[in-house]
């Protein structure tokens, strides 16, 4: 049972006691039955009754402080587990390699993890009545052999027959519930398509209808595969509540009729036996939140697992490299891998060296192997073959992180952060000044530590990350077609004022750019075709007349 092991490897000592207070709930309550028993039978005796009451009483607050003690250390060590296990989760991804990242579906994980986690926590309380059931049912069982062997026997042949019943079946439930939670990640997966690609369903009605008739397809085969383990839940559980009552009625009508003597016990023997029939009956209750709680712990295993695989762990200190004169791709070569594992496109061999302080430009049609490169460079990307140097020095699985310190990158693909995750005690005038300067002002400002607002056009997105990049005052500058989504002016100014004072300031920059009318602006251009680079020249200057805006 995944949720049990998931408490002991939580806190030992904490489950040694939800333990005990189970052992100690069920004892009480067990002992109730019988008190409740004992004050039936002497209600003539009103000596006997008023110290079976007082013990009743006694009894009653055991019980219900054991549980109290069970339950909410229960939920405490569950809310617990779930909160680390949330914390491990993002440090596994985030301590993972780029491309695992980039093979997993981000809201699918964010869905199941959010999905699987919800499900774990609303089980703890099954998981707690569930100890505090079994312990009830071992004492009342115990109390009821006391009064009836022959009863015990009974309600223990029928309590087997069910539990051999309940096993036949688990490993299906086991395959549906496993199959019904890939069904209902299907549906998110869609669900995700449909909001991610709005634009394009927007402007094609076939395709809109197309994509909704998959996902109602998902959602229907979902629906049908949960109405198939419901139905046959309701009629196990059906079944089992016929045996309840087939045990009752062999107790009451078919034991008197065996056994002489037990018409004396037969008023103990069924209050007890309601009691087990009860409490057995809200313990099946909860088997199928145990099941679905086993699935989504191996669910989240099964994702702990992917990203164990893929870790890559920082060393405590790093070696930085703080006066690098040239980084180096040494004979690199990439091969990116579909989901079967089979190579699909690759890069290599690569050959360039970046030298400290200059402006170059990466030019080459899409799929050339720019961004591949941009992302080998920054270290983001393990080369299959080949290696990055840092002054002659091979970058290897420790310096890879001294290496990305040193950059500061837009790829085209980026994420805007609303604050400087990083950088405290950021200087709000410089930053509002930047933001004049790039002309935001109309549209965001910076204070309390925060953005105003991210909702920008693409263009506008792109210019205040260039300005945490600049704040973030890195050696090396990484921009991929980051004049794309601008217009003339801020185009002008990015080449023609923001690069060169780059420059001035003793900065890398690594730009991907199609605008030639600005390459004069590069020291070196290099040129990339089919995942190689087939030129690297120096550039021809550029005119430098006119000022395209204030200096950063």
């Amino acid at each position: 049972m995944e949720l049990i092991k998931l408490f002991k490897s939580e806190s030992s000592k904490a489950f040694k006691l939800i333990i005990l207070m189970a052992v100690v709930s069920g004892a009480a309550n067990g002992a109730l039955v019988g008190l409740i028993n004992a004050g039936a039978m002497a209600v003539h005796s009103e000596t006997v009754a008023t110290r079976d009451f007082i013990l009743f009483v006694v009894g009653l607050v055991l019980y219900l402080y054991s549980k109290d003690i069970s339950e909410n250390r229960g939920k405490q060590v569950m809310e617990l587990a779930m909160s680390k296990q949330r914390l491990r989760i993002y440090e596994k991804i985030q301590n993972a390699s780029l491309s695992t990242i980039e093979a997993l579906n981000p809201s699918e994980v964010i869905a199941k993890t959010a999905r699987n986690i919800s499900q774990i926590l609303q089980s703890s309380d099954s998981v707690i009545y569930g100890m505090q059931s079994l312990m009830m049912l071992v004492f009342c069982s115990i109390y009821l052999f006391i009064i009836s062997a022959a009863a015990f026997l009974v309600v223990m042949a029928g309590v087997g027959l069910l539990i051999f019943l309940r096993y036949m079946r688990d490993s299906t439930n086991k395959q549906q519930l496993e199959e019904l939670i890939v069904r209902e990640g299907r549906q998110s997966g869609y669900m995700a398509d449909m909001i991610e690609g709005f634009k394009e369903i927007k402007i094609n009605h076939a395709k809109c209808e197309d994509l909704f008739a998959t996902f109602n397809a998902a959602v229907q085969d979902a629906r049908a595969l949960s109405m198939k383990t419901a139905v046959q839940y309701i009629r196990f559980r059906i079944v089992m509540q016929a045996s309840f009552y087939i045990i009752l009625a062999v107790v009451v009508f078919m034991l008197p009729r065996f056994i002489d003597t037990y018409s004396r016990q037969v008023m103990e023997s069924t209050s007890v036996v309601l009691f087990i029939v009860g409490y057995l009956s809200g313990f099946v209750e909860i088997i199928p939140v145990f099941a679905r709680s086993n699935a989504a712990l191996k669910n989240m295993a099964a994702l702990e697992a992917q990203l164990d695989a893929a870790v890559e762990l920082r060393p405590e200190t790093l070696e930085l490299f703080p006066g690098f004169q040239t980084i180096s791709a040494r004979d690199m070569h990439f091969a990116y891998q579909d989901q079967s594992g089979e190579k699909a496109f690759s890069v290599g061999p690569l050959n360039l060296e970046v030298q400290r302080g200059e402006i170059l430009f990466l030019t080459g049609g899409n799929g050339s192997g720019k961004s591949t490169l941009l992302k080998l460079l920054t270290g983001l990307y393990r080369p299959d073959a080949g290696a990055i140097t840092v002054d002659g020095v091979a970058v290897n699985q420790a310096s890879v992180f001294a290496l990305r310190e040193m950059y500061s990158a837009i790829f085209t693909d980026f994420h805007l952060f609303d604050r400087f995750y990083g950088y405290h005690d950021v200087d709000a005038a410089r930053i509002n000044a930047l933001i004049h300067d790039l002309g935001l002002e109309q549209k965001v400002s910076f204070a309390d530590g925060a953005f105003s607002t991210l909702k920008l056009s693409t263009g506008q997105r792109k210019r205040l990350a260039l300005i945490i990049a600049l704040i973030e005052d890195r050696q090396i500058y990484v921009f991929d077609e980051w004049a794309a989504d601008q217009d003339q002016r801020f185009r002008r100014q990015f080449y023609e004022v923001i690069l060169p004072e780059l420059k001035q300031r003793g900065k890398t920059v690594i730009a991907v750019t199609h605008d030639d009318a600005y390459w004069g602006h590069a020291d070196r251009l290099v040129k990339l075709d089919g995942g190689a680079v087939v030129g690297d020249a120096h550039a021809a200057p550029a005119s430098r007349e006119g000022s395209a805006g204030n200096a950063i």
